[in-house]
């Protein structure tokens, strides 16, 4: 049986699938295809397609995606008094940001869901994540007054002379006590549950395969990285990078970290921002 999987172009995604896909680790009778998207597009499929297996999505977006899909107990994108950082081209303040045209990579991305809760009546302009200097565009021609920064963009935001305005992630948890669940991976609920249970445990031994072979894994990724991006082709930023998103909170979601997912979902829901209460669904 053949699973699909949709997943974005970066190293956080490439670290958790590769080892399935690859077959790298023992699959059994299932076979994996993949398919690279940006963390909008991501969304938007899940939604749109009956086609997708797994994917790798927001967490805001689940709230759409409940009916369809559960939330696998591993894969997640967390961050621990960290998160998408909003950056300007110039010293701001939070409160500076009231009423201005901020870059987002979408509006049903987590980083989006949190900046609305700290930041109600800013003006969110969709800037896709791919091409990946294309924020920094916005901000540096006047399209935008601020941006926020996700995925790889936080370690180079500073080479490229932008200001830090405030990290979501330091928001979240200086305000709720919690970590930031950013990304989760979800399956499909038609697969059935044989095929759930043990799609799940393949691709938990594919992420225990990759923190087990983290050298060779960045170095593979340094080489091939498609997006061919000059700045992030070093290992230690690459290391750097999945220090704080490819890690023990990726291994397994505990307790904490499941309570800080409906957490975020909840807060949504209560903000207008999510137009129905969501419980979720584990895998």
């Amino acid at each position: 049986m053949t699973i699909h999987i949709n997943y974005s172009p970066d190293s956080d995604d490439f670290f958790m699938f590769y080892p399935a896909l690859a077959g790298l680790i023992p699959t059994g009778d299932y076979r994996f295809s993949a398919m690279t998207l940006d963390t909008q597009k991501l969304n938007d499929l899940a939604s749109e397609s009956n086609q997708t297996d797994v994917s790798a999505i927001s967490l805001h977006a689940y709230a759409g995606l409940a009916d369809r899909f559960l939330i696998l107990p591993h894969g997640a994108s967390v961050g621990r008094n960290y998160g998408p950082v909003l950056i300007a081209g110039k010293p701001m303040t939070v409160a500076d940001l009231a009423g201005k045209r901020i870059a987002i990579p979408g509006l049903k991305t987590t980083a989006w869901l949190i900046l609305k809760l700290m930041v109600p009546d800013v003006q969110p302009v969709v800037v896709p994540i791919e091409p990946f200097y294309r924020i920094f565009d916005a901000i540096s021609s006047g399209e935008v007054d601020a941006g926020l920064v996700i995925h790889e963009g936080r370690l180079i935001y500073q080479e490229r002379g932008f200001h830090l305005v405030a990290d979501t992630g330091q928001w979240w948890h200086q305000t709720y006590g919690l970590p930031l669940p950013l990304g989760v991976n979800v399956i499909r609920r038609g697969l059935g549950k044989k095929v759930i249970r043990e799609v799940s445990a393949i691709l938990k031994d594919s992420i225990r395969f990759s923190l087990d072979h983290r050298d060779a894994m960045i170095r593979k990724w340094v080489k091939e990285d498609p997006r061919g991006i000059q700045e992030l082709a070093d290992y230690n930023r690459v290391d750097d990078y999945l220090a704080l998103y490819a890690n023990a909170d990726t291994a397994s979601m505990t307790s904490e970290l499941k309570k800080a997912c409906q957490m975020v979902l909840d807060e949504g829901f209560k903000a207008g921002i999510i137009p129905k209460k969501v419980k979720i669904d584990w895998a």
